[in-house]
């Protein structure tokens, strides 16, 4: 399954395709800071959100990609790698 192209400050970017299931985990840095962690089951990586994007598949607000990263068992996993 693909995503949209999606328009990050008035440039074209086609997004990679989508892993599912997937899994979210929000996590609250301060009052005024909160990014979603985002991981598709065999994926391969993880993306970094800033603010409570949700259950959302797009690309709203990515701020980072974490390349490397095994596949999740749980939602325990996607919270224990947003940490590191």
């Amino acid at each position: 399954m693909r995503e949209r192209d999606a328009d990050f400050g008035g440039v074209a970017f086609v997004t990679k395709e989508v892993h599912l299931p997937m899994a979210w985990h929000v996590e609250v840095v301060s009052s005024r800071e909160v990014y979603t962690v985002r991981w598709g089951r065999g994926a391969g990586f993880l993306t970094v959100h800033a603010g409570d994007i949700g259950t959302s598949h797009g690309n709203a607000h990515l701020v980072d990609t974490v390349h490397g990263v095994g596949d999740w068992a749980d939602e325990a996993d996607v919270a224990a790698q947003a940490r590191r």
